[in-house]
């Protein structure tokens, strides 16, 4: 019984190539959840999972290596080991916030460094015009 009709430009197959990040997943993958017949006469553009995963691997490989460049025209970062700027991105967590959204406010505790990556921000302070500030 056909349960989804694919057209040009769709896969098929993902689960198959994917890591195995989850057991009851990577059980599954291992047989085939459906049959896949040709309707029409067709073309495939066929990937196994070894050069499915060293694409992947190629392009989170490139992703690093643009995220160290960053790293190294950063002041904070000139000064640190190359071992370290290898390592830095794995303890990385990246955050979006929109426009007029506020990322943290005087006077909270701070456990955070934040690196902008993209976009500008505007940093306020509230400042006692009694108080000396030098």
């Amino acid at each position: 019984m056909p349960v989804l009709l694919l057209g040009q430009g769709k896969s098929f197959g993902e689960l198959a190539v994917q890591k195995d990040v989850n057991i009851k997943i990577a059980k599954r993958a291992k047989f085939r959840a459906a049959s896949v017949l040709c309707r029409t006469d067709c073309k495939f553009a066929v990937m196994n999972k070894s050069d499915y995963q060293s694409v992947l691997d190629n392009i989170d490989r490139r992703k690093v290596d643009k995220l160290k460049e960053f790293f190294q025209q950063i002041p904070l970062f000139k000064l640190l080991p190359r071992n370290v700027l290898n390592t830095l991105h794995l303890s990385l967590t990246k955050l979006t916030y929109e426009r007029g959204q506020r990322v943290c406010k005087e006077g909270e505790d701070s456990e955070n460094l934040y690196i902008i990556i993209k976009g500008e921000f505007e940093v306020s302070k509230v400042v006692d015009a009694n108080e000396r500030t030098f």
